[in-house]
């Protein structure tokens, strides 16, 4: 196998977990094989997957740590326009599925451990069988879902709520990644989350 654990300490145990998580359509001799086209790396805080305009094609699954979707608005003016975390997937959708460059980058906010391999390898095995094409469409609705989702709260929602609705749904997200991370991914400033963490906190 090409399976790189040297030096990574990761339980392989916990990706078969994910993996069937992800889909208990998928057996293990798809696991076995998928396993065959990737490895296992580790990667630092402020580490790139890649950037803006990239039109590289690589799967990500994440083991460990948070991976921030980032634009540059301004000229330097950086903004996080979505968090991944543990057991979630990141594909460069805009190039695998709309044939263009991305226009956004993926940059780790932690120290990350993660699973990759070449998107082509995965799509190929995917589209092999009907019900494994199934779970490539879902991966692409649940994707786009996660994001309007987001863009819904960020338009919808006030900002209170909006911090609230991460106290009930993202609590490990909270405990794990400083301030300017959820200000960033809040929409809000870090002055203004202070605030509305205060009064959450008064009820």
């Amino acid at each position: 196998m090409k399976l790189d654990m040297q030096g990574i300490g990761f339980d392989l145990s916990e990706l078969a977990k994910v993996f069937v998580d992800v889909s208990p359509a998928l057996n293990f001799k798809f696991f076995y094989e998928f396993l065959k086209k990737g490895k296992i790396i580790r990667l630092k805080k402020n580490d790139i997957l890649y950037e803006e305009e990239s039109t590289e094609k690589y799967f990500y699954l994440i083991l460990k740590g948070y991976i921030r979707a980032y634009k540059d608005y301004n000229e330097g003016d950086f903004k996080t326009t979505y968090i991944f975390e543990k057991h979630q997937i990141i594909v460069n959708i805009y190039t695998t599925v709309l044939n263009v460059p991305s226009v956004v980058g993926m940059e780790c906010i932690t120290d990350c451990v993660v699973f990759k391999m070449n998107y082509a390898d995965l799509e190929n095995r995917l589209l092999s069988t009907p019900k494994t094409s199934k779970v490539l469409v879902d991966y692409i609705l649940k994707y786009m879902l996660r994001v309007f989702e987001h863009t819904d709260q960020l338009t919808l929602s006030t900002k209170e709520e909006r911090y609230a609705w991460m106290e009930e749904n993202r609590q490990d997200m909270l405990r794990d990644l400083p301030d300017k991370h959820i200000a960033n991914y809040l929409g809000v400033s870090r002055a203004s989350l202070s605030r509305i963490k205060k009064k959450y906190y008064k009820g």
